[in-house]
Parts: structure tokens; C-alpha cells; sequence
């Protein structure tokens, strides 16, 4: 004789019978022109008794299911990536064991994107001119420039009046002005690592500002159209609001450069 398999379903699962080898499987409700037969849940989630006859007792009645709402705390964003926040580099990746890619370059643009809460007076999550008044200068100070990385474990820089000596894994391999290079304290520069440490840099400057309804910000680096990498960071708010400072942040904040 087969025997019907009674299956306790999950928030917003669709309720049932399931039959089998002509026994019912009662699951959930059940409708009242078929005959019960078949294993009922009992309340505790363990199967009851096989039930033969057409009305199953007090204590196999199937568990009633009960829909449960996550609660969902709304944030709202906003994303500034404008022409202008581009910038043209040429740079080098070194990769695994001993191979170091050639001196090229790429036409980047990055972007940024904030999340939070609307200010309650002014109903935006942030003014935009704030996100480029951080943004654009650090976009400019890289800007036509050859990006080399001061934190690399295979290379090494070193200074000589104006040029700057590229060396890689022991032997010399660029040698540049060093007016066209900016340093970044990246360990490569690749377009994860630039788009880390554009994050890691607003970052610093927005909590420093007191922007405590802001909890994300990310920025996307494209290296070419339809190829780009994005870094997150969660924000910590601050202890202290700088002086003159509103939750809209309509207030002026200084550029931040890397080393040029």
C-alpha cells in the first residue's frame, strides 16, 4: 500500500495535495470535496498517522501556515559619473611568477555612488556637487600621467633629481620624468586596486565630514567601454560633526592628491 509524504512548505509556498498511488498527501489546506487519506503533519512538524477514513482527527489537522514580512530598511541612492570625471594614464600590471605587462594606456572613467537616507529638509541623499568637489580633484591629479604603484612587492622606485627608475624584480625597466608619474599607494595598478583606492579616499573624506545618514559608497573604475571593476566600502559614522557642516553637505571639501 502506498503511503502519502506530508511536506511542511516555507514562507510563500504555494499549498496542495500531492497524490500518490492514489492516497493523498494532505499538505496545508486541503480541498474540502477530496477524501482524506494519506499522512497528515502533526503541529510539531513530525508525520501522524496513516488516516483510511475521510476525516483525520484533532490532533493530525495539518500546521497552519503563517506568512512571515521581513522587515526592510529603505535606503535611497544617488550616482554621479560625469565626462568630465575621466582621466587618460598609461600604466603596467605585473602578474603571477615573472611576467610584467608592457607600458600602454587607457582612457578611464569613474563613477560613484552613495546610499543613505533623504535629508528630511532638503528630500536628497546628498548634494551632488559634494560628491564631485571630492571626486574631481583626485580624478585631475592622475590625469595624463604614468600611474606607478609604491606598495608592490615586485617593484621598486627609485628617485635621481628628476627622473624616477622603474625596477622590477632586481633589474631597472622604465625610466620616466618623474613630473609625469603618480604615485599611488596601491600594490598594482590595475582597475580593482585604482577603483579601492578612490573608495578608500572619499571614504576618509566623507566621514570626516559627518555625513552620518550615508551607510555605502562605491566606486566603479572603467578602463574601456563595457569593462570595468567596482569597489564598496560601508561607512562608519562619525563621533564628531565638523564645525559648519549640515546633513545635506553643502559645504566645501579640499582636494586629495597622490603623490605627483
Amino acid at each position: 500500500m502506498g503511503l502519502g509524504v506530508a511536506r511542511r512548505l516555507g514562507p510563500g509556498a504555494e499549498v496542495g495535495l500531492g497524490n500518490h498511488d492514489g492516497k493523498y498527501a494532505a499538505v496545508g489546506t486541503r480541498p474540502r470535496t477530496v477524501p482524506v487519506r494519506g499522512r497528515w503533519s502533526l503541529p510539531s512538524g513530525e508525520p501522524g498517522p496513516y488516516l483510511s477514513g475521510n476525516t483525520p482527527s484533532a490532533a493530525c489537522q495539518p500546521p497552519i501556515l503563517v506568512r512571515r514580512t521581513a522587515t526592510v530598511n529603505a535606503n535611497f541612492q544617488v550616482t554621479v559619473s560625469k565626462d568630465y570625471l575621466s582621466f587618460s594614464s598609461a600604466h603596467f600590471i605585473t602578474f603571477r611568477g615573472h611576467k610584467c605587462e608592457s607600458l600602454h594606456g587607457h582612457n578611464y572613467r569613474v563613477g560613484v555612488t552613495v546610499t543613505g537616507q533623504v535629508d528630511p529638509e532638503c528630500q536628497f541623499v546628498l548634494d551632488f556637487a559634494v560628491l564631485k568637489e571630492i571626486l574631481r580633484p583626485m580624478v585631475d591629479a592622475i590625469d595624463h600621467k604614468v600611474l606607478l604603484p609604491t606598495a608592490s612587492p615586485k617593484l621598486t622606485l627609485e628617485e635621481s633629481g628628476d627622473q624616477l627608475t622603474v625596477i622590477y624584480l632586481g633589474a631597472p625597466r622604465y625610466q620616466f620624468p618623474r613630473s609625469d608619474c603618480a604615485l599611488l599607494p596601491v600594490t598594482n595598478t590595475t582597475a580593482e586596486m585604482l577603483a579601492e583606492y578612490f573608495a578608500t579616499t572619499m571614504q576618509a573624506e566623507i566621514e570626516g565630514r559627518g555625513f552620518d545618514h550615508l551607510t555605502e559608497l562605491e566606486i566603479e573604475v572603467e578602463e574601456s567601454p563595457g569593462q570595468a571593476a567596482s569597489y564598496r566600502v560601508v561607512l562608519t559614522p562619525s563621533v564628531e560633526i565638523a564645525p559648519g557642516t549640515t546633513t545635506a553637505g553643502r559645504t566645501s571639501i579640499p582636494s586629495t592628491s597622490p603623490t605627483g
